[in-house]
C-alpha cells in the first residue's frame, strides 16, 4: 500500500495470476489493472493492482463478511494496510481528485463557454463556475493554457485569462 493503487496479487506463473484476475474482475468489474515487472534475471513478475473503486468495493464486502461471520472471519479480516488505504481512499482529498479527474473535459468545456461569452476569465471566477479549490481550479486552467486554447494575459493570484 505504498502506492495509490494497491498491490491485490502477484505472481510469476502467469496461468495462475490470469485465473486470480478473472476473480477479481467477476467481484469487482473495471477496477483491476495489470503490471508486469521484470526481475534482473529476466524473470516476469504479474501484479495485480486495484484502483480506488476496487479498494472501497473490497472493504466494504469485508465488512458485510465480518458482520455475517464475526467468529469465522475474526483472523483474515484485519489488515492495517488495507484499513489505511480504504480511509485515504474514501477521504475529502480522493473525492475531490478523483471528481476533478472524471470531470475534467466538462469543466473545460464550461470555461471554454464562459470565455466565449464574457471573453475573459480569472481563477477567481473559473473556482465560482466549477465549484473547485483553487488548486483544482488552476490546474485545469493550465491545461487549457498547455493545449494553447486560452492566453494568460495578466498574472497574480486571480489571473485573467482569453481565448487564444
Amino acid at each position: 500500500c505504498n502506492r495509490w493503487m494497491i498491490t491485490v496479487f502477484e505472481d510469476q506463473n502467469k496461468a495462475i495470476f490470469d485465473k486470480v484476475k478473472e476473480l477479481w474482475d467477476s467481484l469487482f468489474p473495471n477496477t483491476s489493472t495489470i503490471y508486469i515487472q521484470i526481475t534482473k534475471k529476466g524473470t516476469k513478475v504479474y501484479h495485480l493492482n486495484s484502483n480506488r473503486e476496487g479498494v472501497i468495493q473490497l472493504q466494504q464486502k469485508i465488512f458485510e463478511a465480518v458482520n455475517k461471520n464475526r467468529l469465522i472471519a475474526s483472523l483474515w479480516w484485519k489488515q492495517k494496510d488495507l484499513d489505511l488505504r480504504y480511509s485515504k481512499a474514501v477521504s475529502k482529498r480522493a473525492k475531490q481528485l478523483n471528481y476533478t479527474l472524471k470531470h475534467t473535459e466538462e469543466n473545460k468545456k464550461k470555461v471554454l463557454d464562459h470565455l466565449i461569452k464574457n471573453k475573459t476569465i480569472n481563477t477567481k471566477k473559473a473556482m465560482d463556475l466549477l465549484n473547485l479549490t483553487y488548486d483544482r481550479a488552476r490546474l485545469l486552467i493550465q491545461k487549457l493554457e498547455n493545449d494553447d486554447k486560452i492566453i494568460l494575459v495578466y498574472a497574480s493570484r486571480h489571473s485573467y485569462y482569453i481565448l487564444n
